[in-house]
């Protein structure tokens, strides 16, 4: 059984998976849309349980990755 496919998933995936830091946030905004998005299409086509627990999984990862962004720059600026 394999996973669901969802619109917002693949620019999510893409953002996870850059290593170029330009690049990463560029790919966070783009995927944040995406989820965004998505989110207020819900009332008119509302998805599943388990899409609504991925949005809510992306959407804490891609914060996480803001944060630890926001931290490599500090740490870097103090250097």
């Amino acid at each position: 059984m394999g996973r669901t496919r969802y619109a917002w998933r693949e620019v999510y995936v893409s953002a996870l998976r850059e290593c170029d830091p330009k690049t990463r946030i560029a790919l966070i905004k783009k995927a944040t849309v995406a989820l965004e998005r998505r989110y207020a299409e819900w009332g008119d086509t509302p998805g599943t349980p388990a899409e609504l627990k991925a949005i809510r999984e992306a959407i804490f990862d891609l914060q996480n990755l803001l944060r630890e962004k926001q931290a490599s720059r500090r740490a870097s600026s103090r250097g």
